[in-house]
Formats: C-alpha cells, structure tokens, sequence
C-alpha cells in the first residue's frame, strides 16, 4: 500500500485507516496467535474397606503458552480522520473522508513488540476422598485436593512488574536482567516470575447422598477449586510491548492551523527493541 510502517512487518494486511462516516479500510485488529499445549500426568488409586470407599491420586501438568501480545492500534497501525483539519476553524460540521483524501489524520496509533511471548508453569495436585456409606440411606463425600501452582515465567525473561510496598514502591523489576531502554533505578526480580507463588491452596469437598424413598434420592455438595490465567499482563509491559497514541491539536483560526499527521511520513515512533521473531525452545 506504500504506508511506512514500523519494520519489520509480521503480520499480512496494512494499516487501519478510519473515519466517523464510512468504514474504514485496513487492519483495525491486534492480531493474535497462540500455541498453547498442555501435558499431563496423573494416576488415581481406589481402596474399599467396609462401607468405605477410598480414593487417592495425584497430577502433573505442565503448560505452554506461546502468543503474540500487542497493545491498541495493533500492529499494523491506525490513523484516525475526523475532518477537522480541512472545515473552518470552530465549525460544527466536519467530514472525515475529506481529510483522508488530502492526507491529514488526527491521530494515530501503534504496537510494537518483539514477537512471541513463551510462558512456562507446572501445577502439582493431589487428593483424597472417603465415599462413607454411613447407613442404607445416607452417603457422605469427604475430601481434600491441594494444589501448588509455580509462578509463571517466561522463556526469554520478557516479564516486567511494578513493586508496590517497601522503599523500592513505584519502581520496575524484570526477571532475568535490567533490559536496554529500562527506567532509571530498575532492579532485577527475586525469581523468574516477578511475583510470589501461594501455597495455601487447600480445596475441601463436601457431598451427600440422602435416598428419601426408592424413587427420590437428595444430593448437595461443596467444593473450591483454583483458576490461574496466563501471564500475558506481565508480559506485555514495556519495553517488550510498547503502545503509542498520538493527537493532534485542531485548528483555532486562519492563523492557527493547528497540526495534522500525514499518513507519507509514518509513524511518529520507532520499531521494537530487537524487532525480531524469537525462537522457542523446550517444553
């Protein structure tokens, strides 16, 4: 399309070009790709004693999660035009498409990264229930799962996280090293994950079964059960993802014209630090 974007460009497609009174052309989308695989290993045990009926097991997962992260504007870009730059000055009444034509955007907006992101974790779960036939109408369900969940890291150390107490409040730490282009005073993570695993992950289970009759049968239980989603918040902090966003001011008078971008001249930023597709390695 001869639209100067950021290179390099990884992605198929051209920059996203929009008004408020006709569709847009192009991209306005982050465009995503995950690869996400998940391996597991577990294997239960089942003893019955009397009116007991035991149940042991334990699991091993491992997950990995390769993706591409970008920020609003996408990767690819997005000019806004509103008209403003080409009514008069304080006028009500504008039209977008006239600015496109002449090449005036009131803003514009973009995403760098580095490409894929690789998140690591391993879940390690086991548990016991006792299935307790306390009488010929009253079933009891007894139990208790624990779980630990690692912290997720990632394969290149690409995770930045913001200290929130204690004399280093406000400051950014990575995992890994200090990466070029880090704010002033930035430290290095206590571990890969940039944040502390929790080990109290206790899940109780509770159920009965109360036959009233031969043909009505109750049953209630409870349980907790833990969800971690993926880091990608973690990973898609600067300078790994940068998203810019930039207004123009419009114009006050003949004699102020005001400014506009120009779609010609590019993007007012630079590409990402690297600007490279990683490899990834290992499970």
């Amino acid at each position: 399309m001869g639209l100067p974007t950021p290179s390099p460009q990884q992605f198929v497609g051209f920059t996203y070009q929009g008004t408020n009174e006709i569709t847009g052309v192009g991209d306005p989308a982050a465009p995503q790709q995950l690869r996400d695989n998940t391996f597991s290993l577990h294997d239960d045990l089942t003893i019955q004693r009397g009116r007991h009926l035991f149940t042991v097991g334990a699991q091993l997962l491992r997950y990995q999660q390769n993706f591409t992260q970008y920020g609003g504007g996408g990767q690819l870009g997005t000019y806004n035009f509103s008209g403003q730059n080409t009514a008069l000055p304080g006028a009500s009444l504008t039209y977008g498409p006239a600015d496109f034509l002449v090449d005036r955007a009131n803003g514009q907006s973009i995403s760098l990264s580095n490409g894929f992101f690789g998140e690591r974790q391993v879940r390690v779960a086991g548990y016991i229930q006792d299935d307790w036939k306390v009488n010929g109408k009253l079933t009891l369900n007894l139990g208790l799962r624990y779980e630990y969940d690692s912290p997720y890291s990632e394969v290149h150390n690409q995770i930045a996280n913001v200290i929130l107490s204690g004399p280093q409040q406000g400051l950014v730490e990575y995992a890994g090293s200090v990466p070029a282009g880090a704010p002033q005073g930035s430290f290095v993570c206590g571990n890969s994950a940039c944040y502390k695993p929790t080990y109290t992950e206790f899940q109780p289970r509770i159920g009965f079964a109360y036959q009233v009759s031969p043909r009505i049968v109750f049953r209630g239980g409870y349980g907790t059960t833990s969800f971690l989603e993926g880091l990608s918040s973690l990973a898609a902090n600067s300078p790994f993802i940068t998203a810019f966003s930039l207004a123009t001011t419009a114009p006050v008078s003949l004699t102020n014209p005001g400014n506009f971008f120009a779609e010609t001249n590019g993007f007012q930023v630079g590409a990402a630090g690297g600007g490279e597709q990683r490899k990834l390695y290992g499970l």
